[in-house]
Formats: structure tokens, C-alpha cells, sequence
């Protein structure tokens, strides 16, 4: 399966309008057509955006490994964008750093989560 068919599979999944994604990624409604035409394919910055969207990483998208292979490494490495939606920052104001005990109880906790969505 390629990089276009798992993202109309996901999106399918997830009750995701191609029209609705072609909104999100501030594309014309004609976007993911002419991808599912052989006309083009999501750009580096559109497989970022459609990864969070979709909730799988860049590397599902592009390679197709199965969800369930996503580890540890992968989770952790999301921290940082959610801790600035959330307002808070890995260092705090004297320098004190988030401990990697700490980083990988979180990152077990958005799997949890997770996978509590699946269901």
C-alpha cells in the first residue's frame, strides 16, 4: 500500500472528508484527487501535518509500518510539541530538566491513551 492509499484508509477509518482534509492542509478540493491520480504527492510539511491529523507517525505514512510497532523513541519524541500545546516547557525556569523516568511514564501514558481510543 502506498503513502496515498493509507492515508484515504486512515481518513476513512477515522471519519475524515477528503474535502475536510484538503481544508486542513490548505489545499484546493481537487488536492488528494490528483494525488489519487498519479498527479503529485504530499508534500514533507503536508505528511507532518497529516500524521498529527491522523494520529499514526510520518514513518506509518510513509513506509506503512504497522501501528502497533510505533515504541517508545517514537512517543517520546512528540513530548516537546505537546508540552508547548499545553504551556509548559521540558526545561523549567532554573534549568531544571524533566527526568527520562519521567519523559517515558508520559510518553506510556499517551500510548494508554491511545490505545483506549482504538476501542
Amino acid at each position: 500500500m502506498d503513502i496515498i492509499n493509507r492515508i484515504l484508509k486512515l481518513s476513512k477509518e477515522k471519519g475524515i472528508k477528503e474535502q475536510d482534509l484538503c481544508r486542513f492542509l490548505g489545499l484546493s478540493n481537487s488536492g488528494i484527487y490528483h494525488w489519487k491520480n498519479g498527479k503529485g504527492e504530499p508534500s514533507a510539511t503536508q505528511i507532518i501535518k497529516l500524521a498529527e491529523c491522523l494520529e499514526v507517525s510520518e514513518n506509518y505514512l510513509l513506509k506503512g509500518e504497522d501501528l502497533q510497532e510505533n515504541n517508545i523513541e517514537d512517543e517520546l519524541l512528540k513530548i516537546p510539541s505537546i508540552f508547548r500545546e499545553v504551556g509548559l516547557e521540558l526545561a523549567g525556569d532554573k534549568g531544571e530538566y524533566w527526568e527520562q523516568s519521567e519523559l517515558n511514564s508520559i510518553a506510556e501514558y499517551i500510548r494508554s491513551v491511545k490505545e483506549q481510543r482504538k476501542k
